[in-house]
Protein backbone atom coordinates (compact mmCIF):
# COMPACT_ATOMS: atom_id res chain seq x y z
CA UNK A 1 0.00 0.00 0.00
CA UNK A 2 3.21 2.23 0.56
CA UNK A 3 3.36 2.47 -3.00
CA UNK A 4 -0.15 3.97 -4.07
CA UNK A 5 -1.00 5.31 -0.65
CA UNK A 6 0.52 9.07 -2.12
CA UNK A 7 3.00 10.07 0.37
CA UNK A 8 5.73 11.46 -1.98
CA UNK A 9 5.72 12.64 -5.47
CA UNK A 10 2.44 11.03 -5.61
CA UNK A 11 1.55 12.93 -9.64
CA UNK A 12 3.82 10.80 -11.45
CA UNK A 13 3.60 7.55 -10.01
CA UNK A 14 1.55 5.15 -12.59
CA UNK A 15 0.74 3.61 -9.87
CA UNK A 16 -1.81 5.89 -8.05
CA UNK A 17 -2.88 7.07 -11.42
CA UNK A 18 -4.17 3.67 -12.03
CA UNK A 19 -6.18 3.79 -8.22
CA UNK A 20 -7.55 6.79 -8.96
CA UNK A 21 -9.31 5.58 -12.45
CA UNK A 22 -10.13 2.35 -11.37
CA UNK A 23 -11.70 4.38 -8.30
CA UNK A 24 -13.28 6.61 -10.81
CA UNK A 25 -14.98 3.92 -12.94
CA UNK A 26 -16.20 2.06 -10.32
CA UNK A 27 -17.97 4.96 -9.32
CA UNK A 28 -19.39 5.51 -12.12
CA UNK A 29 -20.58 1.86 -12.35
CA UNK A 30 -22.09 1.60 -9.01
CA UNK A 31 -23.68 5.10 -9.90
CA UNK A 32 -25.05 3.24 -13.04
CA UNK A 33 -26.29 0.24 -11.95
CA UNK A 34 -28.49 2.36 -8.91
CA UNK A 35 -29.73 4.15 -11.32
CA UNK A 36 -30.85 1.18 -13.88
CA UNK A 37 -32.11 -0.43 -10.40
CA UNK A 38 -34.15 2.32 -9.28
CA UNK A 39 -35.77 2.50 -12.39
CA UNK A 40 -36.26 -0.93 -12.95
CA UNK A 41 -37.83 -1.55 -9.12
CA UNK A 42 -40.22 1.78 -9.38
CA UNK A 43 -43.08 -0.99 -7.91
CA UNK A 44 -41.31 -2.51 -5.35
CA UNK A 45 -40.37 -0.53 -2.47
CA UNK A 46 -38.16 -2.63 -0.71
CA UNK A 47 -36.27 -3.99 -3.80
CA UNK A 48 -35.75 0.13 -4.62
CA UNK A 49 -34.17 0.87 -1.27
CA UNK A 50 -31.50 -1.73 -2.34
CA UNK A 51 -31.01 0.59 -5.09
CA UNK A 52 -30.40 3.60 -2.80
CA UNK A 53 -28.18 5.48 -0.14
CA UNK A 54 -29.21 5.49 3.09
CA UNK A 55 -27.67 9.15 2.95
CA UNK A 56 -29.93 10.20 0.62
CA UNK A 57 -33.15 8.73 2.40
CA UNK A 58 -32.58 10.48 5.31
CA UNK A 59 -31.84 13.30 3.69
CA UNK A 60 -34.71 13.20 2.06
CA UNK A 61 -36.89 12.12 5.03
CA UNK A 62 -35.64 14.93 6.79
CA UNK A 63 -36.71 17.73 3.86
CA UNK A 64 -40.59 16.23 3.47
CA UNK A 65 -40.67 15.99 7.29
CA UNK A 66 -40.09 19.71 7.56
CA UNK A 67 -41.60 20.88 4.30
CA UNK A 68 -45.16 18.99 5.82
CA UNK A 69 -43.96 21.11 9.02
CA UNK A 70 -43.43 24.25 6.95
CA UNK A 71 -40.18 25.13 8.92
CA UNK A 72 -38.72 25.05 5.61
CA UNK A 73 -35.79 28.03 6.06
CA UNK A 74 -36.87 30.69 2.94
CA UNK A 75 -34.63 30.41 -0.03
CA UNK A 76 -32.26 33.14 -0.21
CA UNK A 77 -33.05 36.05 -2.82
Amino acid sequence: MNKVDGVKNSKNRPEKLMRDRACTYLKQLVDEIRAYGKYAFWNDEEKQKRYSREYQRKVYKKYTEAKASKNMPKPLQ
